[in-house]
């Protein structure tokens, strides 16, 4: 954290800020895809999007935020390995 990216035998660093930016990237994805997909009232029913119409749509950077982003991903990437494991 308080070495730079830049100095020698810190590849840590740079790897660790790649892995932070597929993190965010893949829980922002089902939360970004349910909220657009709500906007154009062509949704489907889902775990997220009952979240969603039960407490109103979240604060940006709340808590509430941030666990609707993580559950979903969690439920999508659980789903998505098991079907693709079964096929």
């Amino acid at each position: 954290r308080h070495i730079p990216t830049w100095f020698p035998g810190a590849t840590f660093a740079r790897v660790a800020e790649t892995f932070r930016e597929s993190a965010r990237a893949w829980n922002c994805q089902p939360y970004e895809f349910v909220r657009y997909q709500m906007s154009q009232n062509k949704h489907a029913p889902s775990y997220l999007s009952g979240l969603i119409e039960e407490k109103g749509v979240p604060e940006p950077g709340s808590f509430d935020e941030i666990v609707m982003k993580w559950s979903a991903a969690a439920m999508y990437g659980g789903g998505s390995d098991t079907a693709s494991t079964t096929l």
